[in-house]
């Protein structure tokens, strides 16, 4: 039991989990305020309660998803590049969901410039986030012992 354990609350796992949320929160929030500046309004007219409606609207289904693309597995976190390419199929499978989900129902809507804001800054964040920690821990990745 202690071993299924450890292999799910991996620290490397739940830093990732826990960076990518709120390198999403961040991304809602960003794309809120750019929207406020594109319609020339100062940031007092900032809703905040809609930034975290559509934060705790989407964030766990990217999660979620994240979960069965792979991208929070062992074997996958050391790989940059094959983790770019699942974060990016994954974020376009999310953006088809939630325009369907949005199109049918049309309460939740976040808006169309915010939502592609919203997934622009958090692929670009996410990119970055991951190159900087795949360089921190290259040396582990590749020391990792593999038993078949």
């Amino acid at each position: 039991m202690k071993d299924y354990f450890s292999y799910i609350f991996n620290r490397k796992r739940v830093f990732l989990v826990l960076v990518d949320q709120f390198i999403f929160f961040l991304s809602v929030l960003l794309s809120y305020v750019l929207r406020l500046f594109y319609e020339n309004k100062s940031l007092s007219y900032l809703n905040f309660k809609k930034v975290l409606i559509a934060f705790f609207l989407i964030s766990p289904f990217v999660l979620f998803t994240f979960y069965i693309f792979g991208i929070y597995e062992r074997w996958e976190i050391g790989n940059f590049s094959k983790s770019i390419v699942k974060i990016f199929f994954s974020l376009i499978f999310i953006a088809f969901f939630y325009g369907f989900l949005f199109y049918f129902i049309p309460h939740y809507f976040i808006g169309r410039l915010v939502f592609i804001l919203i997934f622009s800054f958090y692929f670009v964040f996410l990119i970055i986030f991951r190159f900087f920690f795949f360089l921190k821990f290259e040396k582990n990745f590749k020391k990792q012992k593999v038993f078949f």
